[in-house]
């Protein structure tokens, strides 16, 4: 008998949508300059592109809260460098990145053959934000920053992004050259 596929995605990767565009063949060109690829590890069984799997938030299992999403696997890469290279399968001890999960994951998550699988959860580290400031742009940006600082909270594991009650955007990172890194990048983006 064949083992659960069990993956464990341990971050959220940026990588240009050009070179996402072309290895992927796509017909379609994307609309944002960075699209994230899901860095995982495969644990148990083999993991295929076009298989059906469950994909667990981190909220999954706390609380008996559920949070599963059936998803099918678009694409899996294997990431060499700032290169990728598609396959059609990763067997257990791989790690692949894997496409189309943007919309489905935050940072990390579980994806398992079977909703059976306990969630894995990601480590509770020291290095929780230091630095807090307020993100502010003009009105007519807005949208567009809330979209960036939502696209690097996703990306960067040491980042919180949120919303506080007065509605202003509260970016949390590890210090001073990590701040100036992550504004870098929304300028970029």
């Amino acid at each position: 008998p064949e083992a659960p596929t069990v993956v464990y995605v341990t971050k959220m990767q940026p990588f240009s949508s050009r070179l996402y565009d072309i290895t992927t063949r796509s017909l379609e060109k994307s609309e944002e300059k960075q699209r994230l690829i899901a860095v995982s590890r495969v644990f148990s069984g083999t993991l295929k592109v076009g298989q059906t799997v469950n994909v667990m938030g981190p909220r999954h299992g706390f609380n008996g809260q559920k949070d599963v999403k059936e998803t099918q696997i678009q694409y899996l890469f294997l990431l060499m460098g700032s290169a990728l290279k598609l396959v059609d399968q990763a067997p257990a001890g791989s790690i692949v990145g894997i496409g189309g999960l943007d919309d489905l994951l935050i940072k990390t998550g579980t994806i398992s053959s079977t909703e059976l699988c306990p969630n894995f959860i990601k480590l509770q580290t020291i290095s929780m934000g230091l630095v807090k400031v307020t993100i502010e742009s003009a009105v007519e940006e807005m949208e567009s920053l809330k979209n960036g600082l939502i696209k690097l909270n996703k990306s960067d594991p040491s980042v919180q992004f949120f919303i506080n009650k007065k509605g202003e955007f509260i970016l949390s990172t590890c210090g001073e050259v990590h701040l100036e890194r992550c504004i870098k990048d929304l300028n970029d983006d």
